[in-house]
């Protein structure tokens, strides 16, 4: 049993903040998506809005699974606060 009591300590001591982690995940996200857009309207043959349709994509499938490890973590949390 010692090992789940150090287990469970050393997630308590490493909390993660999701509220933090989220707005960091979709600032690094915009950022990709942006520049990958920006690219990809550059290149010959694709217009802007190519690009655009390219960074949206983008940004959508990010965006489902930062929103999916936001709910993970915050169950998580809400699990260990009920113990």
């Amino acid at each position: 049993m010692d090992g789940i009591n150090g287990c469970k300590e050393y997630l308590e001591s490493n909390k993660v903040n999701s509220q933090k982690s989220l707005g960091i995940s979709l600032a690094v996200l915009v950022f990709i998506t942006t520049v990958v857009g920006f690219f990809v309207s550059l290149t010959d043959g694709f217009t802007i809005i190519n690009g655009i349709i390219m960074g949206g994509i983008l940004f959508i499938c990010g965006l489902f699974r930062i929103v999916y490890i936001h709910n993970l973590r915050t169950k998580r949390k809400d699990d260990n606060n009920e113990e």
